[in-house]
C-alpha cells in the first residue's frame, strides 16, 4: 500500500507531526536524542545521536542541539522516504502485520541506519562512550 499511495510514500521516515520527542539519559547525565512517537531506531548508535551532558551544559542546551543541529541520524531519516523504505526492506509476500509508523519509524528505519553505518565504515553497534 505504501508503494501504491504518494500520500504515503513520500512521507519522510521521521515524523514531524507527533509533537513529542524523547531523551535518553545515562547514568553520567549524557543526554541522547531517543526518537518520538515512531519508536527509537537509534538504540545500537547512541553515541551518534549523542546531544550534551545535563551537568556542564543543561537539558535545555541539549534540547536546543536538537532542534538546531539535530544529530546525522535524525537529518539522514528526515531525507528518505516511506516508499524508498518499502523498496528496500519491505516484504510484499510477508502476512506479519504492523502500523505503518511503526514499520517505517522504528523496524525500516533501523535496517536503513544499520546499513548506512555499515556502509560508511562504522561498527553497526555503536555502543561506545559519546563522542563529545
Amino acid at each position: 500500500k505504501i508503494l501504491s499511495s504518494p500520500d504515503l510514500g513520500d512521507r519522510s521516515a521521521r515524523s514531524h507531526n507527533c509533537g513529542i520527542v524523547y531523551l535518553d539519559i545515562d547514568e553520567e547525565l549524557n543526554v541522547f536524542y531517543g526518537g518520538g512517537c515512531d519508536g527509537d531506531p537509534y538504540d545500537f548508535i547512541k553515541d551518534q545521536v549523542h546531544l550534551g551532558n545535563m551537568e556542564t551544559e543543561g537539558i535545555s542546551v541539549c534540547y536546543e542541539k536538537y532542534l538546531n543541529d539535530p544529530p546525522t541520524p535524525v537529518r539522514l531519516l528526515d531525507k528518505v522516504t516511506w516508499a524508498e523504505l518499502a523498496q528496500k526492506y519491505g516484504d510484499s509476500g510477508s502476512n506479519q502485520i504492523y502500523h505503518y509508523t511503526d514499520l517505517t519509524g522504528r523496524k525500516w528505519s533501523e535496517a536503513f541506519l544499520r546499513d548506512f553505518y555499515q556502509e560508511e565504515g562504522k561498527p553497526n553497534n555503536c555502543m561506545n562512550q559519546p563522542q563529545m
